[in-house]
Parts: C-alpha cells; structure tokens; sequence
C-alpha cells in the first residue's frame, strides 16, 4: 500500500537537514545580536575582560561536545536497527536536542570574535549559558531514552499504532470501485530503480495527480515492501509519451534500505509476528507475552478488514479517473502472515489458542463480509492444531475455547480447570 502526503515518513528529516538549519540559525542569531548590540559598552558587573572569552569558550566546548554525542547516538541507533521496530533514539526528542546544541556552538563560536568588552559578548554569554543548560537536560533526557530498555509491550504497542494510523490514512485516498487501467503492451515509458532496497512507500495521491496532469496511466509492478535491484522496473507508464513525466514520477516512490510499518501493514504484521514467536521460543517461554502482542495483532487486523483488499490498489485522480495501480496483499494474506508461525509455534500453550480462537472470532464478527471465509479457514486449522498439541480431551476442550486473555478472561466460555497429568 502506498501513503498520502501527510505520512510520517515524509516528516521525518534527515540529520544532515537538521544540522543545516543548525548551523543557519545559530550564525542568524549571532548576527542579531551583533546587530542589537553593536556600539553599546559593556554593563558596570562585566569588568573583568578575561571572564567572559573564558566562559564562552568553556560553555562553547561543551556545547559542540554535547552535539557530537548526539550524533553518534542518533547515527549508532539507525545503523544498529535491524528493522522496522521502533528504537528509543528515534522521535523528535534528540532531533531538537541536536539542533539545539549545533546552533549553541555555533553562536559560541561568533561570540568569541566579539570584543570581550562589549555589550555584544556580555549578552551572548548570558544566552549562550542558558541555551547549554537546556542542551544538557535534553540530552540526558535523549540518552536516558537511547539507553533505557525497550519493553515488547512498547514495540509491539508503538508498531500497531503507526499501522493502524497508516491505513486509516490510505483508507482515505481516491479508489474507483471495479476500475481496470487499460494498458498497452508494452508500455510506453519505464521508470527504474535507482539503487538497491525495498520499496518503502508509495504517495499514492501524487502519482495520481501527476498522472492526470499528464493524461497517462501508471502500473506499479512492485508491492511496497518488495525487494528490488538497481535497474528494475519501478514504473510503467501507459499513454503520454512526455520526458518530463519521469522527472515528475520520480519523487513519488521511495527505495530505502528497509522497510516502513507506518507505510506497510505487512511490515507491521511481520514484526509484530517475530515479536510473538521470540516470547513462545524455548529460550524466552513466556506466552503472556505473546497473548499481549496478539491484542495488537487483532487492532492491526482490524482495521485491514474493514478494507477491500482484492490484491490490486487502484487510485483515482481527483475526477475519480482510475489513475494508478499497484499490487498488495488479499486478506487471506495477510491473516497468514501474521497468524500462522504463531499458531505453529504455540499450539502446544493453551493461552496461546485461546487468545487466537478469540481473535478470529472477534473479527469474523467485525470484518467485511467477504473477508469471513478466510477466518472460518484460519478457525479449521486452529481447530486442527489444537488436536494435535493437546492429547488430554478435557485439556483439549479447554485450549479450544475463546479467551480474550489467554486463560482468566473473564466470561470465558468451557470449563476453566486443568486437569492434572498423570
């Protein structure tokens, strides 16, 4: 699936944009002030001409210091990232901290040019020792985050947020009911890729937009999140043959190095999945934990079932013109990307089927009509899985029985005691 404009993907900077605007603002707030100031003496306590170059450089200095450490936090965090989890280095928390200190050292630096008996300099020391002790507080409080252990719970919460929001976003965008893109064979123009990764996200809205504004349609062969090679075919066009289209498409995809769960629900499914089967491990044992991470499973679940998901996203142009199509996940899909390892691999934990009879219970009751028979497929085979984990009858009645907490929920339907084994 693709994403509109106001994705958070697309508003996020990179930290060479923040260290620019850094930079800007701390040499515009030094000539401020030197324009503030100019001509003006020192005031009656800033006698002491060797105080305040001393304080401005030792201030200065932990200034750049303390944004050299923020750096290498926030670069450390990206690279040690393994995917699309979420990381306690990232947010907008050390972005500003950064910022904050990059321009201090830079308004630092400017200062220390100033004579050291001017009012100029007696200001900027006040303000520059201000702006270093609130640098200091957002940096403890970056690293405290950096550092702080991350809990399943918080990932797994933090992933189906930002899957649920994506997809009630694309829910949003223009799509014509039962439009086919005619297409020639072959196309007229072709877009490829430019370097190595995955398709991370797609804007949808402006492609369809460019496209109407150049009377062609758009094909995307790869679904986001698929892999692709440099040269592969990331666009195919069908209809104008104008140059300038591919200037205008070319913007409108994005190949990263991994991939999105604010813009891919199947990323979010993934990693909520491994978030699972790494509690339901020999090493881990912890199926509470899984449970907990099926609860937002089911959220993200959720809101994909109140979509059509017939494999195949067509966009129209604001005319409702079909103007684009991509390929995505069907419902029966995704449900066994994020259902089936955890079934296999806690089909032996009574908590486990329990909480997944109730999930697709749940949403056989909530999703679109068409979505049911694939729930009552997923049912069969928790039923199946059930019977082959659990010998005991009186044990096996009791996994098969619907749980919202895995066992203690209350209502539960069947009997609620475990018999002893001999």
């Amino acid at each position: 699936m693709g994403r509109t404009p106001t994705s958070p993907t697309a508003r996020r900077l990179p930290l060479w944009v923040v260290t620019s605007g850094a930079l800007a603002t701390g040499a515009a707030l030094a000539g401020a002030l030197h324009g503030a100031t100019a001509g003006h003496p020192a005031p009656a306590w800033g006698r002491d001409a060797g105080v305040t170059p001393g304080a401005l450089v030792a201030l200065t200095l932990i200034a750049g210091l303390t944004a050299a450490l923020l750096a290498v936090l926030q670069v450390t965090a990206e690279r040690r990232r393994p995917g699309p989890a979420v990381d306690g280095a990232s947010g907008p928390l050390p972005a500003w901290a950064f910022g904050l200190c990059t321009a201090t050292t830079v308004l630092g630096v400017a200062l220390l040019l100033a004579p050291s008996q001017s009012l100029e300099a007696h200001a900027g020391l006040i303000i520059v020792a201000v702006a270093v002790a609130a640098c200091l507080v957002l940096a403890v409080a970056s690293v405290d985050r950096a550092t702080r252990r991350i809990e399943a719970d918080d990932i797994a919460a933090a992933v189906a947020a930002a899957a649920v929001d994506g997809i009630r976003r694309r829910a949003t965008v223009p799509r014509p009911d039962g439009a086919v893109l005619p297409r020639r064979d072959p196309p007229s123009q072709t877009l490829a890729s430019p370097r190595r990764g995955v398709v991370r996200s797609v804007d949808a809205v402006r492609l369809a937009r460019v496209a109407a504004h150049l009377d062609c349609r758009v094909v995307i062969p790869h679904a986001v999140g698929d892999p692709v090679d440099p040269g592969d075919t990331l666009v195919e066009i069908y209809g104008s043959r104008h140059d300038l289209q591919l200037l205008a498409l070319r913007g409108t995809i994005q190949v990263a190095a991994r991939r999105s769960v604010a813009d891919d629900p199947a990323a979010a499914l993934r990693t909520l999945a491994d978030l699972a089967i790494g509690a339901l491990s020999p090493a881990a044992l912890a199926p509470s934990a899984a449970v907990r991470v099926l609860d937002r499973i089911e959220e993200v679940l959720d809101a994909l079932g109140a979509e059509p998901l017939p494999g195949a996203w067509i966009v129209g142009d604001d005319d409702g013109t079909p103007r684009v199509e991509m390929p995505t996940l069907t419902w029966p899909d995704l449900l066994a990307l994020a259902l089936t390892e955890i079934r296999e691999y806690g089909e032996s934990s009574p908590q486990v089927t329990r909480r997944l009879r109730a999930l697709l219970e749940e949403l056989r009751r909530t999703v679109r009509p068409e979505h049911r028979a694939a729930l009552d497929v997923e049912l069969a085979e928790l039923s199946s899985s059930v019977r082959r984990g659990f010998a005991d009858p009186v044990l096996r009645r009791f996994a098969g029985c619907p749980d919202r907490q895995g066992i203690g929920g209350a209502g539960a339907s069947a009997a609620r005691v475990i018999p002893s084994r001999p």
